[in-house]
């Protein structure tokens, strides 16, 4: 069998390139970084919304959800970055496209910023007993 010399096309050229950066982006087995990762809540009366975050390096990976004690969760995947303390997190909700732009504050404790410029926001860290609700404010 003879092997031909060709060269690679450029989309071929175009598309491993992509592949290779999107693996190194963030590496399933680079451990969890404890600053971002865990669960984040904006507590109500009777629901509340949550972030799940798992932070590996810069990036950030995981979902955001509405969340009732008698309803099923409703949560969409969600990718980010963190230049700390700033952290940039995307998700789309059914086909609005959402991003929230935040500061970590000082202690790790919160997040506060605008979800799409809108008004600011705050999600505190849910250090909660694991399967209880979240705690109301």
């Amino acid at each position: 069998m003879r092997l031909s010399r060709q060269k690679a096309s450029p989309l071929l050229i175009c598309v491993a390139t992509i592949l290779l950066c999107a693996s190194c982006e963030s590496k399933p087995s680079e451990p969890l970084d404890s600053t971002l990762s865990g669960d984040w809540i904006i507590p109500d009366v009777d629901t509340w919304q949550q972030l799940s975050l798992q932070q590996r390096g810069t990036a950030i990976t995981g979902t955001f959800g509405f969340y009732s004690p008698v309803a099923k969760p409703l949560t969409f995947g969600l990718v980010g970055r963190a230049a700390l303390p700033h952290v940039l997190l995307t998700w789309t909700l059914g086909t609005v496209p959402l991003t929230f732009d935040a500061t970590l504050s000082d202690d790790g404790e919160s997040m506060t910023g605008s979800i799409n410029g809108g008004p600011n926001v705050t999600y505190r860290r849910n250090r909660s007993v694991t399967g209880a609700t979240p705690p109301h404010v």
